[in-house]
């Protein structure tokens, strides 16, 4: 397929604009009282409240996952239901189960020391591409794979323009650029496509896939494909957006900033409880899924509401996270959150960055190991400043900082002299 088939640079700026706004009413909804705000978006039910969010997460066969055209992209373990989604499920989670295990802390830190590197100066683009290849490089690892990351940078690139305008075709009913629905899902197997390319070109990789392949039909291929692609990048998204947010606030809080470098200096390697009680809080105000669509496939009472087979529902992360019978101050920003410290009841039923029940993400014991070792190595090195007040987002798949050049990094040693 030709790339000038490709969605228009209006087509992807007007969808990033409708999924932000999104993001921006939900994060609105948790400044008004609870009793003051609509169940309803439109027509979409929106779910606020711990228990009743659970309701959603542990019932996952009433509650399915609906990513509309998202789907386009291919078979996977995040877009399919039922039985053909535990089938995919097992595929991968093996493996990183597996690389979630405290072993493997010592390769997620070298790989992590390695792209990070020693620099006087360091440009946030160059840092922000830095933590993407080593995210990389840990997920395929977890698969036993070491290769040069670098070709699949530009294609997640392109990936997150494709999830944000096919997430915006889908909910806004907006024809972009008066594509029909065969040429839009064509555009997204051509992300399918364009990933493969670079797969064939390491050996080892390529027959990894095709291990995973359930048959030998072209269609096997292509589903095998398109399930490592996704798990691929939705494995990395939530670690690089999180840790672009811990970053952000590192640099708007010097005193917090340098008191998790004396404790992560004194702690020898490991990683303090000040320093995972900080990732947690950046977790809970900034939650990388701020959001997550479910539709009914059957009748059912939720949260007092009668909904219908077909109904959608959105459960809301971000007031989860917000919840005011859950969290004091809920929402403020506290580096050192009583309730993390505390192992309060909150963190269990209202702290879902990874979500809960069946269909939580595979790969958060991973994740988890990879920003603890991200941050440790961070703090020892570099210094952090930020002359914004404010940080700019854009949601696609995850939530993620737009940051820019008024958020300075330099060498601890470099900066020490002033």
């Amino acid at each position: 397929m030709n790339k000038e088939l490709y969605w228009s640079a209006n087509d992807i700026a007007a969808a990033k604009k409708y999924l932000n706004e999104v993001v921006i009413e939900l994060f609105g909804r948790t400044q008004r009282p609870v009793e003051e705000r609509d169940d309803f978006l439109g027509k979409i039910f929106v779910v606020e409240k711990p228990d009743v969010a659970n309701v959603v997460f542990q019932n996952h066969d009433l509650y399915v996952k609906n990513f509309g055209l998202v789907a386009s992209f291919g078979a996977s373990r995040f877009t399919l239901n039922g039985a053909t989604w535990a089938h995919f499920r097992e595929k991968s989670q093996k493996h990183l189960a597996k690389a979630g295990r405290p072993a493997m802390i010592p390769e997620i830190s070298k790989v992590y020391s390695e792209e990070i590197g020693f620099h006087d100066t360091l440009e946030i683009a160059e840092l922000e591409r830095s933590i993407g290849r080593a995210a990389l490089r840990v997920f395929l690892k977890a698969f036993g794979i070491e290769i040069d990351v670098t070709p699949f940078l530009d294609i997640f690139q392109k990936l997150r323009a494709a999830s944000a305008m096919l997430q915006y075709t889908s909910w806004s009913g907006t024809n972009t650029a008066n594509q029909d629905p065969d040429m839009i899902v064509l555009l997204a197997r051509q992300m399918c496509f364009d990933f493969w390319a670079i797969c064939q070109q390491f050996p080892e990789l390529e027959a990894l896939i095709r291990s995973m392949s359930d048959g030998r039909t072209d269609q096997d291929l292509e589903d095998s494909v398109s399930d490592f692609m996704t798990n691929m990048f939705a494995g990395i998204e939530t670690t690089t957006a999180s840790l672009g947010w811990m970053i952000d606030c590192l640099s708007k809080g010097p005193e917090v900033q340098e008191k998790l470098r004396q404790d992560v200096l004194a702690a020898e390697g490991k990683t303090p409880d000040s320093v995972k009680v900080f990732r947690d809080e950046v977790m809970r105000f900034f939650p990388p899924i701020p959001f997550v669509v479910r539709e009914l496939a059957g009748d059912a009472t939720l949260g007092g509401q009668d909904l219908n087979k077909g109904d959608v529902v959105v459960v809301s992360i971000v007031a989860l996270h917000r919840d005011p019978d859950a969290w004091s101050d809920p929402n403020a920003f506290h580096a050192a959150r009583s309730e993390f410290v505390e192992g309060s009841p909150a963190v269990t039923r209202a702290f879902k960055p990874f979500l809960t029940g069946p269909r939580m993400c595979g790969g958060r014991r991973l994740a988890t190991l990879e920003i603890d070792e991200a941050l440790r190595i961070l703090l020892t090195r570099y210094k952090f400043t930020n002359s914004a007040k404010d940080t700019a987002f854009q949601y696609a798949l995850a939530f993620c900082p737009l940051l820019n050049n008024s958020l300075q990094i330099r060498a601890i040693s470099d900066a020490s002299a002033d």
